[in-house]
């Protein structure tokens, strides 16, 4: 379980440090942009949670660093599908009422498989 959110705490931190150019023009995005194979050099976030139960709210920040870094996104085309093969470790330190803790997981997949677009409509989060 705490893989499993860890994973999906990385995928969302992943996704929103993702920013958009301010360049408005109407011209087409090359696709042989993103094809090939892409090796991860790093994961590193960070974030804060409110846990909220019985009235009563938590709240925790957390910073997440990289090791045994060891993956790659294969993007193809036609079909457009993104393949991640490999992993990383993590050492994640959060604190809750100040309270520190550090744990490390494991041998975590980068992204999973999927399939994979090009747009220009900027991405609001």
């Amino acid at each position: 379980m705490k893989k499993l959110n860890v994973l999906l705490i990385a995928l969302f931190l992943v996704l929103s440090a993702c920013t958009s150019d301010d360049d408005t023009t109407d011209a087409p995005i090359a696709s042989e942009s993103i094809l090939g194979t892409w090796i991860g050099q790093d994961v590193d976030y960070t974030g804060a949670s409110t846990t909220t139960g019985q009235g009563q709210s938590i709240n925790s920040t957390f910073v997440g660093e990289a090791y045994d870094v060891d993956y790659t996104l294969t993007f193809t085309e036609d079909p457009n599908q993104v393949v991640s093969n490999g992993s990383y470790s993590i050492e994640l330190t959060t604190t809750t009422l100040g309270q520190t803790q550090t744990n490390t997981v494991e041998n975590l997949e980068f992204l999973g498989n999927g399939s994979w677009s090009l747009s220009r409509k900027p991405i609001n989060y």
